[in-house]
């Protein structure tokens, strides 16, 4: 996959791929050895789970289970080399202050989606009981959660709020086939924000979320295909100036959506 980038931007990119394969590396030799403590588990026939405690995980840990839980979402999005059916399970009422971007790496494929999934009463390996989201607070500074060439991720029951940059809470840049279930894309600070911001961006669906008090727009679209379904977009107190903004050959379908 391809990055349009100049010369000194392409040395940079090269350097943090390059940090990104070490730390991978790391994190494989700490799966090995959990495999040999049987701490190794597998969805029949799809991917690995791995667990995250954003308040009391440790990413010096393998991520097996619930008593060897990460600390942050990194450590799985880009860390991790991932395969196809990888699940994280976040556990609920817990929340990462994010001090820089968050990115993504590897691909799910049509039959197995990489997930990451907030924990609820009904999914509760800490035995929690609760149905507060995790959340995923950037503080209003400007720096976003970035999907960039990554294909097939599903996130369901999330928060992620606070983004000060003007590419949205959460930036989809070339990605194919994300799965938006069931969260919300709130509070983004800049102007000319955006809850959601899709750039040439194919085939994503968002079901059951919510977007609110984002100032520039809730969902902004370019040169991208996306299907809502049974959506909340609300301006709330902030006064969102669009709900939903399509430019340049944009296909949106809203379909049973509420605009407060």
């Amino acid at each position: 996959m391809g990055h349009a980038l100049g010369t000194k931007d392409e040395i940079v990119f090269l350097q943090e791929k390059i940090a990104r394969l070490l730390d991978k590396y790391q994190t494989t030799l700490k799966e090995i050895e959990g495999r040999k403590l049987g701490h190794f588990k597998k969805r029949p026939e799809h991917g690995t789970i791995y667990y995250i405690d954003l308040d009391a995980g440790n990413d010096g840990d393998t991520g097996l289970d619930k008593d060897h839980a990460w600390l942050t979402l990194a450590q799985f999005t880009v860390v991790l080399g991932k395969n196809p059916g990888d699940l994280a399970k976040v556990r609920a009422n817990t929340d990462e202050a994010m001090g820089g971007q968050l990115s993504f790496d590897e691909d799910g494929d049509q039959d197995d989606y990489i997930e990451i999934r907030g924990c609820s009463v009904a999914d509760d390996p800490w035995g929690d009981v609760s149905n507060v989201k995790p959340i995923l607070t950037f503080g209003d500074n400007p720096v976003s959660a970035v999907g960039r060439d990554d294909d097939f991720y599903k996130l369901n029951r999330l928060v992620i709020k606070e983004s000060g940059s003007a590419d949205g809470n959460l930036q989809l840049r070339d990605a194919r086939n994300w799965y938006l279930l069931d969260s919300e894309f709130i509070e983004n600070s800049n102007a000319a924000g955006k809850g959601v911001y899709l750039f040439g961006a194919k085939g994503i669906i968002i079901e059951g979320c919510t977007f609110q008090d984002n100032l520039g727009y809730n969902i902004y679209s370019i040169r991208s295909n996306a299907k809502i379904k049974s959506s909340t977009f609300n301006g709330g107190g902030a006064t969102t100036d669009y709900g939903i903004y399509g430019d340049q050959a944009s296909f949106i379908e809203a379909v049973s959506c509420n605009f407060g």
